[in-house]
Formats: structure tokens, sequence, C-alpha cells
């Protein structure tokens, strides 16, 4: 780097520095900029986000070494066992949850089961976190118990998993009143989803899930307890992705719980056997779902998986009718 590169970067003022500081990772920040001179070191201080989810465990622990009294300005965390199995372990050993006062935004990336109940534990101390991811490291044979989560200021959850997460979800809207948006990265049972329908909170606005029909372990008949019970949800953006077994007709039961939805993403995967009046290949029967149980939706995607035998000139005919053509679906 010359001279006059070196001038004009330290003629930056501040604010500028530190907006572009913060675009780096945390490795580049160890390895590029810091120890360079006091001027920058003080501002890599100074950074409210951390994201030490790419990192090596060296950088891991130079990185640690900055956050020793300066918890409480942290806004964001990202923490990850990708690179080091034992890195969330470490660094709630070294910094407990409740000393970051001012954290907004959270995210824990290969996160065991034991780190996951301590995190869950002190979330009831973050009063200003607004966003949660939990992304679960499973084995094979393995499945997480998740304990309730609480926080009344949560906006956002996004729940990850490979594998099952048993989950008490009638709690939901009681625990987190203030949730506008939930994240289902993994397979629930249609009985699971009917516990959450009945409880989310009127602030819930986006909801993402994938859906499963049937569940062993459960007495509940799940799709006739979802056209009994009228739930009446605010949700305006849904995005589901339905399992094979989980027919089309099932489909068309849950989707009238959803009233005031505005987008609509939808994936699904067909049997090769299907009868196309039956099918989410029927464009006829989706403009009857839209226009008698959805009308306030403008916005709708559609992606099925199936057998290219299945799509011939009548499936697309009924996708091309004045309906379709005038929404520009």
């Amino acid at each position: 780097m010359t001279d006059n590169a070196i001038s004009k970067l330290e003629s930056l003022p501040n604010e500028i520095l530190l907006e572009t500081l913060q675009l780096e990772n945390s490795h580049n920040l160890i390895l590029t900029w810091y120890n360079l001179n006091t001027r920058l070191n003080s501002l890599i201080e100074q950074l409210h986000s951390i994201d030490l989810s790419s990192i090596s465990y060296a950088y891991f622990l130079s990185y640690c070494s900055l956050l020793i009294n300066r918890q409480h300005q942290v806004s964001s965390l990202k923490l990850s066992n990708v690179d080091s199995s034992e890195q969330i372990s470490l660094f709630l050993s070294k910094f407990p949850l409740q000393n970051f006062h001012h954290l907004r935004s959270l995210s824990l990336i290969e996160v065991k089961q034991v780190e996951i109940n301590e995190v869950i534990l002190n979330l009831p101390s973050l009063n200003h976190l607004l966003y949660l991811l939990i992304d679960c490291h499973t084995t094979y044979y393995e499945e997480v118990l998740l304990n309730d989560i609480t926080s009344t200021s949560l906006r956002s959850l996004t729940l990850k998993s490979t594998n099952a997460i048993h989950y008490n979800w009638s709690n939901v809207g009681r625990l987190c009143p203030n949730l506008e948006s939930l994240n289902v990265n993994f397979f629930i049972y249609v009985d699971q989803l009917v516990q959450l329908l009945s409880s989310v909170p009127n602030s819930l606005k986006k909801l993402s899930i994938a859906l499963r029909g049937d569940n062993n372990y459960s007495n509940i008949k799940p799709f006739n307890d979802l056209s009994l019970l009228n739930i009446n949800t605010k949700i305006e953006n849904l995005y589901i992705s339905l399992g094979p077994d989980v027919s089309f007709s099932d489909f068309k039961l849950l989707i009238k719980q959803f009233k005031h939805l505005k987008k609509l993403s939808t994936e699904m995967s067909l049997p090769w056997n299907i009868r196309n009046t039956e099918s989410s290949l029927n464009g006829y029967e989706w403009v009857q779902i839209i226009s008698e149980h959805l009308p306030n939706l403008h916005t709708f995607s559609l992606r099925v998986e199936t057998y290219k035998e299945h799509w011939n000139d009548q499936v697309s005919h009924s996708f091309n009718t004045d309906f379709w053509v005038k929404h520009r679906w």
C-alpha cells in the first residue's frame, strides 16, 4: 500500500471507516485490519455486529479478547460450531448471554442440545432481542427436544434442523406475544400445525413451514380438526412445502384457514398416479381456491415436482385463462 493510499484511508471520517469495517467478516478484520494502528483498533472494538461463524479457532480466541468488557455494545451476534465443534460452548463460558444487554439479533449455527438449553434459559434477560435463529446440530439418529422459547421482545424466529425437533407449539403465542415472522425449516405434522395455528399471536404476519400429513404418535385426525376449528389467523405471507403424504384435497382444507393472505408460495410433490381433477396441476382448481378463499392475494408462486407425462396441453391451458393473464402470475 502506497503512502498516498494510506493518507487517503486515514483521512476518512470515523463514520465511513466504521461502515467499511462492518462489511468485513471477522476473519479479515483480525487478519487485515487489526493492529495496523491505534485508531483502527479502536474502531474495530466499537463494532456492534459480531460474526464468528466462519473463523478459525486461533482467530476466534483473538476476537474474543476484543469483547472483554464490551458485550453491552454488541447488537448482533452470530456463532457457529461448523469450524470448531466447541465454539459456542466456549464462547458462552467466556461471555454469559445475559451480559449482552443490547443484543437485537442472535444466530446459532450447528448448535448442540445442551447449548440450546442454556440459550433458551437466558432469553428472557435479552429485553431487546428481535431476531433469533437456531440451526440445530443433529446426527442421523438424534432428535432435538426444544424447551419453550420465551421472549416478549422477539419479532422473528427461525428454526432449522435436518432431523425432527420436538416442540410444544401450543405455547408460541403466549410466550412470544409480539412475534411477526416464524420460519420452521423442518417437517412438522399437521396435528402440530393445528396447535400452532390455534395459538399464534395476532402480530404474526409471515409463516414458513414444511408439512407432513400423518403423525403415528398422535390420536388426532388433523385435517378434520382444521375444518372444524375455523382458525382465523392474521398471517399475510405464507410459504408452505408439502410432503408427498399431503394430498391436494387436504391442502385445500388447510389453505381456507388463511383468509388474510397477500402472498402465497407453495411447493409440493405429486405421486405418479395422480388424477388431474384432484391435483395442483389443475389451474381451474387454483382459480376456485383463490377466488373463494383468498380475496386479498396479490402474489402467488407454485412449484410442483412431478413426472413429465403429467404435463400436457390440458394442464397448460388451465393455467393460461383470463384469470392468470390478468394477474400475471
